[in-house]
């Protein structure tokens, strides 16, 4: 079993890390957060690690914060707590219901692979190239994310399991300017997935 040391250096078993992850709705985002902490591998859950699963998670949240409490007890002396906020810490943003049904979106069409097998005209000018230059792509081309491509497949995974993924990315286009947006992914009737985003007008 993965286990990593306690600031006070007492073992602390990964899986008993108490993960809260706003907003919590946002399951591709917790996904992020979870991948970050396993690659501390044995190394303790203090200030440095903190900052170090804070990075790994900004590389595809830039406006996520990483918190660490002690929450030990008689009942669970190893437990800590760790926090992580996609939007900053506070409240999370607020997205209207039903934004994704406007049919003037950026819409991606990918199969169950993560490839890109469709895209609209919106979606070649959002992330600035030509829609024959997305087919064929893996999910993850357009956006930033970890070096590691592993968190953003078990996102996906996710997906498959649940039908629906919602949650934020930033769009980098080929000349390096970057556009935060919201992203609704659902499972369509033929058996792909359909993706469609809009960008956050007022990201922080």
């Amino acid at each position: 079993m993965m286990v990593v040391r306690h600031s006070r250096g007492r073992p602390l078993d990964v899986e008993r890390i108490h993960l809260l992850t706003f907003p919590e709705t946002d399951r591709a985002f917790r996904v992020h957060v979870e991948a970050a902490v396993a690659s501390l591998g044995d190394r303790p859950l203090v200030a440095e690690a903190r900052r170090d699963v804070e990075a790994l998670v900004r590389a595809a949240y830039p406006l996520a914060g990483v918190f660490v409490r002690d929450r030990v007890t008689e009942a669970t002396p190893t437990d800590v707590t760790l926090s992580a906020y996609r939007d900053g810490r506070g409240p999370s943003r607020t997205v209207d219901e039903g934004w994704s049904i406007d049919p003037s979106l950026p819409r991606f069409e990918i199969d169950e692979s993560g490839t890109y097998v469709g895209a609209n005209a919106a979606a070649a000018d959002l992330v600035g190239v030509p829609v024959g230059e997305i087919v064929g792509s893996m999910i993850g081309r357009f956006t930033r994310h970890e070096a590691d491509p592993a968190a953003g497949l078990r996102a996906f995974e996710v997906l498959a399991q649940e039908g629906l993924l919602e949650s934020t990315a930033v769009v980098v286009r080929p000349d390096g300017t970057e556009s935060a947006v919201d992203y609704r992914i659902t499972a369509s009737p033929e058996g792909t997935h359909v993706m469609t985003m809009r960008v956050i007008a007022n990201a922080r």
